[in-house]
């Protein structure tokens, strides 16, 4: 517990004096270069954020606000797998992993869509529907009126129709499409409930990027936390985010050691609009943001590290040069 700026430094301080290199080892990723990307990693971190801490948006360094808030909503919101709308909402993380039909595969917001829940139709208040902000088809299903709900869809009608069960998750990761998918999931679950009169969330990542990844996916996860709290109308609660293999590539450590000689700054404010309804009103910009987000002064926000990137995506890069 406690700003995330501090949780993120003992992070990195705990995987450079701890971590476990694959040096030598047959890795997945590799440069851009095609040199490989070895890594040093710690097993299993937990980060816990109450909303007493604030938003959990990195000081020291910027962090992509409009692309991480474009991505989540692509996922959850749209649902989608198209590259070319992540582009639209302003998102470009995607784009080294489009395929030649423009999508991801079966990755991501296609399992929110296609790998669904079934609601019988009486048990889904009016409340529910504005909330989740669409209309569903009813489907006879044996003697029963069913709704297939898409997962997030689905989170939103439990908080507010069963908000006490345990069984309100989301889960990117479908072992009969993994070869399908253009990157398996690496945040891969989010489970949901309401206890102590507050929403409380918890999300697992198989695998974390430390310097790259894990501050985007913590705090488009906050958001996304902020978001349903808004609509299903419960209190912010605690926010924990959970790491298996987490990693710093070697090329990001002498970066991360030029980042533990930076300044915090304080943290942004966190707004969004109260008139909002429903989860399918929320643009970034529009309905939420954040005031006063400057990282450093200048080029010093602007502490960039190169993207480790798999063999297969190294091949198609090549072949479009």
């Amino acid at each position: 517990m406690g700003r995330f700026d501090d949780l993120y430094e003992k992070r990195l301080i705990d995987i450079i004096s701890n971590g476990v290199s694959n040096e030598g080892e047959n890795v997945r990723t590799v440069w851009k270069d095609g040199e490989p990307a070895y890594t040093k990693a710690v097993w299993h971190r937990v980060f816990r954020i109450q909303p007493e801490d604030g938003f959990p948006l990195l000081t020291p360094k910027f962090v992509a606000v409009k692309s991480l808030s474009a991505e989540i909503l692509w996922i959850m919101q749209k649902a989608s797998n198209v590259v070319s709308l992540a582009n639209e909402l302003g998102s470009k993380v995607w784009n080294e992993w489009e395929n030649e039909e423009g999508t991801i595969g079966t990755a991501y917001g296609y399992q929110i869509r296609n790998n669904t829940y079934m609601s019988k139709s009486e048990h889904i208040s009016e409340e529910s529907w504005k909330a989740i902000g669409k209309e569903y088809p009813i489907v006879k299903e044996g003697e029963d009126n069913v709704v297939h709900l898409n997962q997030i869809d689905y989170v939103i009608h439990q908080l507010i129709d069963n908000p006490s069960s345990r069984q309100t998750l989301t889960t990117l990761l479908n072992p009969k499409e993994k070869h399908k998918m253009e990157l398996p999931p690496c945040v891969w679950t989010s489970h949901w409930e309401v206890l102590g009169g507050k929403l409380q969330l918890a999300v697992t990542a198989r695998s974390s990027d430390t310097f790259l990844g894990l501050p985007f996916n913590v705090a488009q996860y906050a958001l996304l936390h902020r978001l349903i709290a808004h609509v299903t109308g419960h209190p912010l609660g605690d926010f924990v985010f959970t790491t298996e293999d987490t990693h710093l590539y070697d090329r990001h450590i002498p970066i991360a050691m030029e980042y533990l000689n930076r300044d915090k700054h304080p943290s942004p404010e966190f707004w969004l609009d109260e008139t909002v309804e429903s989860f399918q009103e929320f643009e970034y910009n529009n309905n939420f943001g954040w005031k006063d987000y400057a990282p450093g002064v200048g080029n010093e926000g602007r502490l960039s590290a190169p993207v480790a990137i798999s063999k297969k995506e190294l091949d198609r890069l090549r072949q479009t040069e």
